[in-house]
C-alpha cells in the first residue's frame, strides 16, 4: 500500500512538472504572439500570480490525493484500534461494551465515508458498502443497547 502510494506520488510529480513546462511554452507563445501584433503583455509572472490569486483555496490534485491517501490510513489505523480494544475489553477489563463502541464508530465512520463516496462518484459499489457498513454500526449500537439494559 504505501509502495503504491509512493508511485503514485512519483506519478503526481512528474505530471505536474510536465504540465508546468507546456504551461510555460504555452506563456511564451502567446506573450509572442500579442507583441507581434503590438498588443500588451503579460510576462510569466504575472499569468502565475493570477493563476494563483483565481485558484486561492482550492486544493490542487497532489492535494486531493495526500488527503485520500490519510484518510484510508487512518481508517486502517482506527480498524486496529478497534480490534485492540475488542481484545483489552474482553482480556483486560472485563467490560465487552467497550469493544461494541469501538466497532460502532468505526463502521458509522467507513458507511458515511462511502456515502459520502457514492454521492460524489455515483459508484454503486460505495453505495452497496456504505449501506452495508451503517447497517454493522446500528446492529453494534442494538447489542450495545441490549447489554446495557440486561
Amino acid at each position: 500500500m504505501f509502495g503504491r502510494s509512493k508511485f503514485l506520488g512519483r506519478i503526481v510529480t512528474f505530471s505536474q512538472n510536465l504540465l508546468t513546462r507546456k504551461l510555460d511554452v504555452s506563456i511564451i507563445k502567446i506573450c509572442k504572439e500579442n507583441l507581434a501584433i503590438g498588443g500588451y503583455s503579460m510576462n510569466k509572472d504575472e499569468v502565475l500570480k493570477m493563476s494563483r490569486e483565481e485558484n486561492e483555496g482550492r486544493h490542487d490534485e497532489r492535494e486531493i490525493i495526500a488527503f485520500g491517501t490519510a484518510s484510508r490510513v487512518g481508517m486502517l489505523v482506527g480498524a486496529l484500534v478497534c480490534v485492540l480494544l475488542v481484545f483489552a475489553s474482553e482480556l483486560l477489563f472485563h467490560i465487552p461494551e467497550i469493544g461494541l463502541v469501538g466497532w460502532l464508530v468505526y463502521f458509522a465512520m467507513q458507511g458515511s465515508s462511502n456515502i459520502v463516496l457514492y454521492k460524489d462518484l455515483k459508484n454503486r459499489r460505495n453505495l452497496i458498502w456504505g449501506i452495508i457498513e451503517i447497517a454493522f454500526a446500528v446492529a453494534f449500537a442494538v447489542v450495545l443497547v441490549i447489554r446495557s439494559v440486561v
